[in-house]
């Protein structure tokens, strides 16, 4: 079923700007599919089976529109065929605080403070930051930043040239740029962190669980890791044409493998795992910053 819900248009101070307002009832899962080119969406959560949208729309960006259901619905702008510029569309939107929100821009940026549901979230260039307590969270950008500080379950992470920054605790963390830096840091024991540059540094703070698994990947640039010491894992490093600054183990622990520039060695049980793998960067093997 399709609904189309009016919506009030207030003349705004600025010729050039209309101010909106729409809500529409919205189940506590419901699906909420934004899509919003250019400009700024914050997103924010409250307990009413409910979305309220506010904001400004510049009149090149055209108008706001509302379609669907109570379970699913699509808010979008429908720019005319006639507009010239890139129309920009500044809003805040709130929803059930499990609601699974999808987000698609192109230049705009998406702030989102979640509540415990799913969001993913892509743009050509726009940032792209959520904060709060999300099971689930997607963020791709091509050339955006990442910004993800949440509690929750499973994370994927993606840019090209963008800068990608995770805190919190994410049990399952999978992120990768082409030429932009990761820098991670968890509040507390992960059971599988995935990161992955072509050019860029990777640096990670946290914890891995019993049987937890860290992998990082870059062909050239630096890791380093910041860890418990008493980590008991299984290590398998390989950096070919760097080095390897140890000032986290014993260095009698640290064993090297059958071919120059890789390390194979356990700690404790070696339960965990740790494999880091790097061409031409120092792979950094430290304490976290409250255990030095």
């Amino acid at each position: 079923m399709r609904t189309l819900l009016a919506l009030t248009l207030l003349a705004a101070p600025l010729a050039a700007q209309t101010s909106v307002t729409a809500g529409h009832a919205l189940a506590p899962a419901g699906a909420v599919r934004l899509v919003i080119p250019h400009g700024r969406v914050q997103l924010r959560t409250w307990d009413r089976d409910s979305i309220l949208i506010r904001g400004r729309l510049d009149a090149s960006a055209g108008t706001l529109t509302l379609e669907g259901s109570r379970e699913a619905l699509r808010v979008g702008v429908a720019r005319p065929a006639t507009a010239r510029g890139l129309g920009q569309a500044d809003l805040e939107i709130t929803v059930p605080r499990e609601a699974r929100v999808a987000f698609t821009g192109l230049s705009a940026e998406f702030d989102c403070e979640a509540g415990g549901g799913e969001v993913t979230a892509t743009t050509t260039s726009g940032r792209l930051r959520v904060t709060g307590t999300a099971r689930v969270a997607v963020l791709e950008t091509l050339d955006g930043n990442v910004e993800l500080a949440v509690q929750g379950r499973t994370a994927r992470l993606r840019t090209a040239t963008g800068t990608i920054v995770a805190r919190g605790l994410v049990e399952d963390l999978d992120a990768s740029s082409v030429s932009g830096p990761l820098l991670i840091g968890m509040e507390g024991a992960v059971r599988s962190a995935r990161l992955e540059s072509t050019s860029a540094a990777i640096s990670f703070k946290g914890d891995l669980l019993p049987d937890g698994r860290l992998v990082a990947e870059t062909h050239g640039g630096d890791v380093d890791l910041r860890l418990r010491p008493g980590l008991e894992a299984t290590w398998a490093i390989a950096n070919w044409g760097g080095v390897l600054d140890n000032r986290l183990l014993p260095q009698a622990l640290v064993k090297k493998g059958a071919h120059k520039g890789e390390w194979g060695f356990v700690t404790g049980r070696g339960t965990a795992r740790v494999e880091v793998r790097t061409f031409k960067g120092t792979v950094r093997l430290e304490p976290r910053p409250q255990e030095r």
